[in-house]
This record gives structure tokens, sequence and C-alpha cells, in this order.
């Protein structure tokens, strides 16, 4: 299309018998890239205006030089007022001759002979019929003019839009051979980053033979999830077709967040304690494609013993990639809390004399030495800056213990009368 608009005539003339020319004279279309030939032609002149539109003439050239007249000494006194016409061989009617000239789509249409285009617009003579299929058969790409004059003086006007060409090609019968498509090779690439899939540009397929246009789908730049995609090509003519996979593979690994390390105590309401602590955690995973799971060993829910046990979770995603973290799970097995004091609180194993003693908001932990008889248990601590003292016995249920820190310097006591009801944290 040529969207300038065309004046008629070239001001300062207003028409000549000879055929006073517009401007610009002539108005171009340049056509290329299209495959075939011509099946079929139409024209649309777009908003004409003119105040004695018998005096307009319209020559179409095609690029061989075929020509055609539009229209020419059609519509006679009746003003033109932003009408747009299209000019098609298979319109049902042609313009009128001195009848209104109303918007839609006619038979190009040429009332009269003798009329006269200026060079460089060729000469004639305009033979009757006037057919767009004049240009069926021949290549369409090129340059497509129009050409304007007005052949009498004294009125004006322009065509406001511009112009346009539809054309419609087809491969001549001598031309058509069948269709060869070759898709490229299957193509293997790893996921884009937090993403279940990846976007792939992978190489058209080359043809041979007449193939018209070529599509294939998914087409290249899509995005394809995780797994293997059949891609198929097909061409708008000449039967060809091929097809290729597109394989994603997953290749980032999940992420994994496991909990802060874990101090609990076992169950202080048996002598002897129990063997172990069932103690409960959590642990989250998230992967760039669904399905990801977490195993940890020991499992959430398990019973730990007492003493430190770590604690290693995997998380695997569905393409088997994983990732790890791990932890610490801490069990005493004796818990004193004073009965006056809650945040006063002392945890200790008995087996290893590894203790925790919470005083005054100071945390105080060390190794001491520790003895069993029975149900009772004692700790004691008397190497280097502190002197820690504790005794319970599990079969009443009491306790009692101290921290002296330096030695001589009382800083907090215990009395626990019920050991059953402690709340056994000590951070």
């Amino acid at each position: 299309s040529n969207s300038s608009s065309i004046t008629i005539p070239n001001p300062p003339s207003t028409g000549a018998s000879s055929g006073a020319p517009s401007a610009p004279y002539p108005s171009n279309i340049t056509v290329s890239g299209l495959v075939g030939t011509v099946s079929k032609v139409t024209a649309t002149l777009t908003n004409l205006n003119h105040t004695f539109p018998d005096d307009i003439d319209v020559l179409l050239v095609g690029p061989l030089g075929q020509k055609i007249l539009l229209m020419s000494d059609v519509g006679g006194t009746n003003d033109l007022v932003n009408v747009t016409l299209t000019l098609d061989d298979t319109a049902p009617t042609s313009l009128p001759d001195s009848a209104q000239i109303v918007a839609g789509t006619f038979k190009p249409t040429n009332i009269g002979t003798g009329d006269a285009f200026p060079a460089p617009a060729p000469t004639g003579p305009y033979t009757d019929p006037q057919l767009l299929s004049v240009f069926n058969g021949l290549n369409p790409n090129g340059t497509w003019s129009l050409y304007v004059v007005d052949d009498f003086g004294g009125d004006i006007g322009n065509m406001a839009g511009g112009w346009s060409l539809t054309i419609t090609t087809a491969s001549p019968v001598c031309c058509v051979s069948p269709c060869t498509l070759t898709c490229p090779a299957n193509v293997t690439m790893p996921n884009d980053p937090n993403q279940c899939g990846a976007v792939v540009i992978y190489p058209a397929p080359t043809s041979s033979g007449s193939c018209g246009t070529v599509t294939c789908s998914p087409a290249t730049g899509s995005f394809f999830p995780k797994g293997t995609t059949t891609v198929t090509c097909t061409a708008s003519s000449g039967g060809g077709s091929c097809a290729f996979t597109v394989t994603v593979n997953d290749t980032q690994a999940p992420t994994i967040t496991c909990p802060t390390d874990i101090v609990t105590t076992t169950p202080q309401n048996v002598c002897g304690g129990a063997a172990c602590a069932v103690t409960t955690f959590t642990t989250t995973a998230s992967d760039n494609c669904p399905g990801v799971m977490v195993a940890c060993a020991p499992a959430s829910g398990s019973c730990f013993p007492a003493g430190t046990t770590t604690v290693t979770c995997t998380a695997t995603d569905g393409s088997s990639n994983t990732a790890s973290c791990s932890f610490r799970v801490t069990v005493f097995d004796v818990c004193l809390q004073d009965d006056s004091n809650a945040s006063t609180k002392l945890v200790f194993n008995s087996a290893t004399g590894e203790y925790r003693f919470c005083c005054g908001g100071t945390l105080y932990t060390g190794t001491g030495v520790v003895s069993v008889q029975g149900c009772i248990a004692t700790l004691n601590d008397n190497t280097g800056s502190r002197r820690v003292t504790a005794r319970v016995d599990k079969s009443v249920f009491r306790g009692t213990g101290s921290i002296q820190s330096p030695p001589g310097t009382l800083k907090c006591t215990i009395t626990d009368r019920d050991t059953r009801n402690n709340v056994c944290v000590c951070p």
C-alpha cells in the first residue's frame, strides 16, 4: 500500500484535455518477497475527493508493463467526498456513467475513448474490456505504478488516503515440484534457571521443491517443559513434513533448609529415665519442578538416645537431583528446674557428664563427673572457673543443684520437688 495523498491534478493546473498529471505522478507501490505468480489482483482507492469525477482517469501499470484503466469518465458531475472504491473483476456492477458514485466494490470501468496520459505513463491504446486479470500468471514482484490525470480544466480533488493492492498468488502448474523438508537434529538442553523447562531456539528446517510457507509447532522460541516434546514442521504446499524432538533436562538441584540444632530431654517420670526422647522437626525444600521429596535420617518423630545425634536430610527432585543439609539433636536424660525461679534450670547427661546450666540469663556449659546409683544420679564439676553440683532421685522425682562462678561465689541454686512437671528447655 501507499497511503500518501495524491493531488488531482498537480497545482496550479486544474485539468487539461491532454491529461493534467497528479502529484505525485506516478504514485508507486513496490512489492517483494511474494512466491508464485499472480492469480488475482484488486485495487483500492482510498478517500477519493473531486468536484467533477468525470474528469478523472486512473491507469494502473504492473511491474512487467501490463496496463489497465481502473476508472475513466465515470460519475458525471456529482461531487466525490471521501469515497473509497475497490476495483475487482468479480464485482457485480460497473461504476456509473453519470450517477452518484458511492463507496463500494466495482468492476474496472472505462466510459468513452481517447484518454491521454503524459509520459512516463505508457501510451495507449487502453483496450476494453478493462480487466485486472491482465496481470494473472505474472511475477507480482517489482514496482506497480498508478497514473492519475484530470482531463478537463476547472475542477480539482485528491485521493487523500492513497491506494493499495491485494495480490493473490499461486505456483504455476509447470513449476510445482514435490516438497522435501529436512528437520534439524534432535535438540537436548538444560532447563533455564529456576524454570521447569527452557525457551528453545532451534534451526529452521531446510527445504527443496515447491514448499510454500513452512511452519513448525511448537515454534522456535517457545517455552518447552521438562521432558521430550516432538516438533512437527509442515509446508503449505508440496506435501512436505518432518519432525524432531526437543528434550529439556532438569539439571537444577533443589534447595533444602534444615532446622537449627535441637536440645531436648528424655521423659523424667520414670526411675532411670527413658532410653530416648521422641523428637519432631520440620525440614523444608523447594525446586524448580514440582515433586521434590525430603527424607531425613533419623526421621522426624524418631526416639533419640541421650547424647548428640547428627540428622542428615536430603531433598530429591523428579530428575534425581539432590541437595542435603544437617543439624544436631542433643538429648539430656536429667532435668532440674527451680521451683521458685523457673528460668533457673540444669540438664545433664548421666552417662557422659555433659551439662547445660541456665542461671540468671547466662548459659554455662561443661562436662562434670557423674555417679549413678539406682535412681540417684549426681553431678560434680570442680574444675576451672566454676563449681557445679547436682543430685536427683528419680524414684521420688526430686533434686537439687547449684553453681558457683567463680568458686566461692554462689550464682544460682535449684530446689526441684517434682521433676515430672519441668519445662526442660535450656537454650
